[in-house]
């Protein structure tokens, strides 16, 4: 029974989830793991009362493949935000492969905040630091969920609540 109110209190906490895709598949290989995406959905629907999960990626041209994952993602309940990547070649002529959507997140984040209490951030990265402490101000919780090495000081100390990623393996691990 412990349980049972346990998920209860959890799904009483309404959120809204924002996936940085490239800071979380970058953390992937470090990880030595593969996140199912489906089962990270369930993961969510367990523990909170979804207004969204957005998921956000760049993505490249024609690239079918890429198509069909935004596919899956959608049919799984994901709304995805995505941008063209940009093909930038450097002096060397190296090319840099640039698709941020981190002002978009933002924008979704502060756009939907009368509807959840909790901000669940994928990610990292310590652009949004500004973006935690908005949050905060406007009353909200800022859970952050990434990997050790890939996220940043500012975050940690920033957040609300830090889930390290590895703790989730079991739950949403591709197997």
């Amino acid at each position: 029974m412990p349980i049972i109110r346990k998920i209860i209190y959890r799904q009483s906490t309404k959120a809204a989830v924002f996936i940085d895709a490239a800071n979380v598949i970058y953390s992937q290989r470090t990880l030595k793991w593969q996140i199912d995406f489906k089962k990270l959905m369930d993961y969510f629907k367990v523990n909170y009362q979804l207004d969204n999960v957005y998921f956000y990626f760049g993505y490249l041209k024609d690239d079918e493949k890429q198509q069909g994952f935004f596919r899956k993602l959608r049919q799984w309940g994901y709304k995805i935000r995505t941008k063209e990547v940009k093909l930038i070649r450097q002096s060397d002529g190296t090319i840099l492969k640039k698709g941020n959507l981190d002002v978009e997140l933002t924008i979704d984040a502060i756009k939907d905040l009368k509807y959840y209490s909790t901000a669940v951030l994928m990610s990292g990265d310590s652009d949004f630091h500004a973006l935690v402490r908005y949050l905060q101000n406007k009353d909200k919780k800022v859970v952050v969920i990434s990997s050790k090495g890939h996220v940043s000081y500012e975050l940690l100390k920033a957040a609300n609540k830090y889930i390290n990623f590895n703790t989730l393996r079991e739950f949403v691990e591709r197997i």
